[in-house]
């Protein structure tokens, strides 16, 4: 199943241009006089990280079979790793952990994502 190589690099360009705002607006807001938000740390809950990795393991799987190339835990790891980006980069963006409605989303972005992504490999 060939796919589009665009459709694979959207949530990464995504997650990018979330953190390049994010930033800029955390360094103008300390320009403004704000104090300096603490580095390197994310409030993701263990929920919202369990709801990337299924979606991300049944988009894997029903992908891999789906392609004709089976599971390959390789692919499983690019996968989740790739799909954690958005959750990542939403996290930063709003600073403060995602509500349900926006987890469920990316989970379902991850799935589909992971889908494609394991269907595209044979």
């Amino acid at each position: 199943m060939r796919i589009p190589t665009f459709l694979l690099i959207i949530p990464t360009l995504l997650s990018a241009v979330l953190f390049g705002v994010a930033e800029y607006r955390d360094r103008q807001a300390v320009k403004a006089g704000a104090p300096k938000a603490p580095k390197g740390v994310l409030p993701i809950r263990w929920t919202s990280a369990g709801v990337i990795v299924l979606a991300s393991v049944a988009g894997t799987v029903l992908g891999g079979y789906a392609g004709g190339g089976g599971f390959h835990v390789t692919v499983f790891v690019l996968g989740v790793g790739l799909s954690f980006l958005p959750l990542l980069a939403v996290t930063r963006f709003l600073g403060r952990v995602p509500g349900t409605a926006v987890v469920l989303a990316l989970g379902l972005s991850a799935g589909v994502f992971s889908f494609l992504f394991a269907a595209s490999i044979k």
